[in-house]
């Protein structure tokens, strides 16, 4: 039996697979190339040779055309539902790794005194007006040339 990693491999197309692997998964989720394709924002025709050449390359088919839908085989219904639970996860981990994407950055360069006595008063406003905009205060010695 052909594992998929080693199909990336030998094939060189880790993206044509993973897409094919998508198609399948949709389409024996919704029952159709036509509601697999508008959910992955494809047309059909991309689709239907996508998900028939992944059971080419897995050696096994995982769906039967019949009219008007799709029947899965033995093994494509014992393939989709963990195919289906390892997107969910990838999406789950997506998004984890999303929010933890620093938000954006105020940086202010003042001179120690201003900050002190008119910055950090009111930046205590500032900040519980804006909670996701992070503030840094690069406080540098600053010496005057004026002698």
């Amino acid at each position: 039996m052909l594992s998929p990693r080693k199909a990336w491999v030998v094939d060189g197309a880790a993206s044509a697979f993973l897409n094919g692997l998508r198609a399948f998964e949709a389409a024996s989720r919704r029952g159709s190339f036509t509601a697999a394709a508008a959910e992955l924002h494809v047309t059909q025709d991309r689709r239907e040779p996508t998900g028939a050449a992944i059971g080419g390359a897995l050696g096994f088919a995982l769906f039967r055309r019949r009219a008007n839908r799709l029947e899965l085989t033995d093994q494509g219904r014992a393939f989709q539902p963990g195919l289906t639970e390892a997107f969910d996860a990838i999406a789950k981990l997506l998004e984890e790794a999303a929010a933890m994407r620093p938000g954006s950055v105020l940086t202010v360069g003042v001179a120690p005194a201003f900050a002190m006595r008119w910055l950090i008063p009111r930046l205590t406003r500032s900040i519980a007006a804006t909670p996701k905009l992070r503030y840094a205060l690069p406080l540098a010695r600053y010496v005057s040339s004026a002698r």
